[in-house]
Order: structure tokens, then C-alpha cells, then sequence
């Protein structure tokens, strides 16, 4: 299945870098659009393998979203799965999230 996971973040540096290598764990192709943080949201995924976006000010988790899929659309993903930055979504759920949506 060629799917892609975006994760729209704003000032999530305290929980985007675990979430992120959870994520990982699960598929490689990860797409992170830092929506105009003020932390360190950027900085914590230094080292890891996803694609980052950066709006230059804070737009909205919809205009985030819109930007990951954009994104994951023009790189070739049939399917976009998206979880929040905060870690309220668990990463380890996405393989039966794509096995319902089949």
C-alpha cells in the first residue's frame, strides 16, 4: 500500500521526537509540517529521517494538513494517514486504521 504519514506540529518539541520515531517504526515515509512553532519543534528531529515543512507563521492545523497531503500527493501517495504532534494518536494503530479503510 503506498500511503505516507503527515503530522501537523505547533510547539510540540516536548513530544514530536518520540512520536516521530514510534512513527517510523511503523512506515518510513513521514511528512512533519512545523506550522510557524516558536520552540524547538524544528530543531528535535534533527537526525531523523522525514521530510519537514515549515510554515513561516502559524496557519492552522487545517493549512497543515493541506500542505502535508499536498505534498504527500505530489510525491506519489495514494493513501494519507495523519496524527497529531502531542502524541494523542498512537503510531502503533495505523497498520489497522489502513486495514479498515480497505
Amino acid at each position: 500500500m503506498n500511503y505516507c504519514i503527515v503530522i501537523p506540529a505547533y510547539n510540540e518539541q516536548a513530544t514530536l521526537r518520540d512520536l516521530v520515531q514510534r512513527v517510523l517504526e511503523q512506515h518510513e515515509k513521514v511528512i512533519v509540517v512545523d506550522d510557524g512553532s516558536v520552540d524547538a519543534t524544528a530543531d528535535c528531529l534533527e537526525g531523523l529521517p522525514v521530510r519537514l515543512l515549515r510554515h513561516a507563521q502559524n496557519c492552522g492545523k487545517a493549512a497543515s494538513l493541506r500542505s502535508g497531503a499536498r505534498l504527500a500527493i505530489e510525491e506519489g501517495a495514494r493513501w494519507v494517514v495523519t496524527l497529531d504532534g502531542d502524541g494523542q494518536h498512537r503510531p502503533e494503530d495505523i497498520a489497522g486504521l489502513l486495514d479498515a479503510a480497505r
